[in-house]
């Protein structure tokens, strides 16, 4: 029988700063891509809407606490994540310098010029680039 796909929540964040927009990416701790930036993001919890889940960890990975969220695209290619079938609703918000500054900044959590970034983990850079284009 075959398996059923998994479900995730991705974040992309945007904020203008120096005129240039940034995004907000955490080194994900455990495998697949250990040490690899991605996008924050996590499972759905059974109990959980789409959107608590996308704020709960971005909170939880950013200290981020957007007041607003808009759902992006879901992204459901198969063998986007080498540990299964995963199937990512993808939320963005754009967020001002202000509120970027209380952000979490360090070892696993690091702005990066959104159009200059690094080979992220998944698909992660195929989901910037749309929402760049959606921008």
């Amino acid at each position: 029988m075959d398996e059923q796909p998994q479900l995730a929540v991705s974040t992309v964040i945007f904020s203008l700063r120096d005129s240039e927009l940034w995004t907000p990416l955490v080194r994900r701790i455990r495998q697949p891509f250990r040490d690899r930036w991605a996008l924050p993001g996590g499972w759905v919890q059974p109990q959980e809407g789409l959107e608590a889940t996308a704020a709960r960890k971005l909170l939880e990975t950013t200290a981020l606490d957007p007041t607003y969220l808009e759902q992006l695209y879901c992204f459901g290619d198969i063998g986007r994540s080498p540990s299964g079938r995963v199937v990512s609703i993808v939320y963005w918000a754009l967020v001002r310098p202000e509120q970027a500054e209380l952000a979490s900044d360090g070892e696993n959590v690091r702005w990066f010029r959104a159009d200059a970034l690094p080979g992220l983990a998944f698909d992660h850079n195929r989901i910037v680039e749309y929402a760049l284009w959606r921008l």
